[in-house]
């Protein structure tokens, strides 16, 4: 894989966490929060990080519930229909470094929950932790991913 940079995304209704980092170092970073405000507004915000930092895969997390059971779940649905947009806006993308990016996704159960422990024994207020959630949650989706590979 070499020193491929990738980017996480914790897609959410209003906000998206996301968090880089690259296979050679093997370390997930937090990054920042897109505000949600359609999926164009998205789209144009990852595209911008992805440009600045030389991105070559973006890994989604995908909200599995506990059960394995992927039926009836409207943020799943949602992703889904994230990812898709996603792919096809790289695949028509006029910039021959997007169309290079790689799109997959990943579980990520738990993320949240974990994101919030970790705030929490980080001593982060309840402010702190409601705006960077999403944030720590893509660097958690990251670094498990990683941890797979």
């Amino acid at each position: 894989m070499g020193n491929k940079r990738v980017l996480s995304i914790d897609y959410g209704t209003k906000r998206i966490g996301i968090a880089t980092g690259s296979f050679e170092g093997r370390v997930a970073f937090p990054r920042d929060v897109i505000l949600n405000k359609g999926v164009d507004f998205v789209l144009k915000e990852v595209f911008s990080v992805c440009k600045k930092l030389e991105i070559d895969m973006i890994i989604v997390g995908m909200p599995f519930n506990m059960k394995d059971d992927q039926s009836n779940s409207r943020m799943i649905s949602e992703v889904n229909e994230f990812v898709k947009s996603l792919k096809i806006a790289i695949s028509e993308s006029a910039d021959d470094e997007i169309k290079k990016i790689n799109v997959d996704v990943f579980d990520e159960r738990l993320s949240s929950f974990e994101a919030d422990a970790l705030m929490k024994s980080a001593q982060k207020s309840e402010k702190e932790r409601g705006k960077y959630r999403d944030v720590y949650a893509a660097q958690i989706i990251l670094q498990r991913f990683f941890d797979t590979k």
